[in-house]
C-alpha cells in the first residue's frame, strides 16, 4: 500500500491557496459559514489583493489572508489564526475595521458602505474564557469588541 501524507489544510500557504484561488470552494465554505437564506447565497466572488496599502511610514502594515468581493457588493476577509497571542479580539477587529475603511474614497458618502464579514478559522478556543458570549443560529454574536456570525454544529 502505498504511503499518502495528507497537507494540513491549516498551513498558511496552502490555506491561501485553496480559500484565495478556488472561487467554488470559497463559496461553498462561505455559505456553510453564513448560513445564509437561498436567496442571498452566494453566488460568485472575485479575489482582491489581500494587502492593505499604508497611508504614511508610520502606519501598520496589513496583509489579509484572503479577501474577497461577493456578488451582491459586501466584502469577507477570511483568516486562518494558528495560536492565540492573546491580542485576537483586538486584531480580529482591527482587520474589520481595515476591511471596512478601505471601501471609501475622498468625498464619498458613507451610504455606499457595504457590509464587510470576518470570518476566523482559529486553531484555539478563542471563546473558552469570555464572559460575553452566546450561540444563537443566524445571529450575531458579540464579546466585548467584535461581532460574529456563530455556526452552531
Amino acid at each position: 500500500m502505498e504511503n499518502l501524507q495528507l497537507l494540513d489544510v491549516k498551513n498558511d500557504y496552502l490555506f491561501k491557496r485553496i480559500f484565495g484561488e478556488d472561487e467554488e470552494i470559497f463559496i461553498d465554505f462561505a455559505n456553510s459559514i453564513l448560513n445564509y437564506p437561498e436567496e442571498r447565497k452566494i453566488k460568485s466572488v472575485t479575489f482582491l489583493n489581500n494587502e492593505v496599502n499604508k497611508d504614511s511610514e508610520f502606519d501598520k502594515e496589513s496583509r489579509f489572508d484572503v479577501i474577497a468581493q461577493l456578488n451582491d457588493g459586501s466584502f469577507v476577509n477570511l483568516e486562518m489564526q494558528m495560536r492565540n497571542t492573546g491580542e485576537y479580539e483586538k486584531r480580529c477587529l482591527y482587520y474589520w475595521a481595515k476591511l471596512y475603511e478601505k471601501q471609501l474614497g475622498k468625498g464619498e458618502p458613507y451610504r455606499v458602505l457595504s457590509p464587510s464579514i470576518c470570518i476566523h478559522v482559529l486553531n484555539f478556543n478563542f471563546f473558552k474564557e469570555k464572559e460575553e458570549f452566546m450561540v444563537r443560529q443566524d445571529k450575531c454574536v458579540r464579546t466585548s469588541e467584535c461581532e460574529s456570525h456563530p455556526r452552531k454544529d
